[in-house]
């Protein structure tokens, strides 16, 4: 049985734009994230409340099968455009190049906004580079830099050694929470089943830092409480 604090968490895992919907109504300049390399730090100490967004493959996605067709794109990603398409709040969108799937959204959004199909909104799209060389560090930090003016122009805020401090402080903080949270899975019994544990992972793209870490310490409490489950571990990947 999961406590208050784990079921805030799977439900804002399950359904992140209802978290955005809620931070917007308490004063949080938010910004729709779509890609797991994105500098959810870096958004934090420029004023911006980062969160996530996730695929749904069962919805219905009429407006963008209507924009776009249905040949041109998989399930995942006009799911993903959906949601975008259909969000009248015009919430900024950051994109990066983590799969082949995110640059496709990007290019479709550019082109509806140029075609004038869609209102115009703020979307930012950031291709870093992964490979071991010094021409990626490079690049990456040239589109750095050109992401930093720009979000800097849309909070209306500047990148600080104070404000970059305390946001990585805050991140060490609630990682080192998230460690105390995966120990309690080690060894032969668990006290945090998997699905818990992305949560609490996927909380860290969600929730500002100053909601996280008091639910993620609450969370930790509630397990600790339980009786240890024993079954055989089943590791899953993609």
């Amino acid at each position: 049985m999961s406590g208050p604090a784990i079921q805030k968490l799977i439900e804002a895992a399950r359904e992140p734009s209802l978290n955005a919907a809620q931070l917007r109504q308490q004063g949080h300049e938010t910004i729709r994230v779509l890609g797991p390399d994105a500098p959810y730090e870096l958004l934090r100490a420029l004023g911006l409340t980062p969160v996530r967004m996730v695929a749904d493959l069962e919805m219905k996605t009429p407006i963008a099968d209507e924009l776009i067709g249905i040949e041109t794109m998989g399930q995942r990603g006009r799911s993903l455009l959906q949601q975008i398409l259909s969000d009248q709040t015009n919430t900024p969108l950051l994109i990066t190049h983590a799969d082949n799937e995110l640059p496709q959204i990007f290019y479709s959004l550019r082109e509806l906004l140029r075609t004038g199909d869609i209102e115009p909104r703020p979307v930012f799209f950031l291709d870093f580079l992964h490979l071991p060389k010094e021409t990626s560090q490079t690049y990456n930090k040239i589109r750095l830099q050109q992401l930093v003016q720009a979000l800097e122009s849309l909070s209306g805020q500047k990148l600080t050694d104070i404000s970059w401090q305390k946001t990585i402080a805050e991140h060490i903080a609630n990682l080192t929470l998230l460690q105390t949270a995966k120990a309690l899975r080690d060894g032969q019994s668990s006290l945090v089943s998997g699905a818990e544990f992305y949560a609490m992972t996927a909380a860290a793209q969600i929730f500002p830092s100053e909601q996280l870490a008091p639910l993620l310490s609450q969370a930790i409490e509630e397990c600790k409480t339980r009786t240890p489950s024993i079954a055989k571990r089943l590791i899953t990947a993609g």
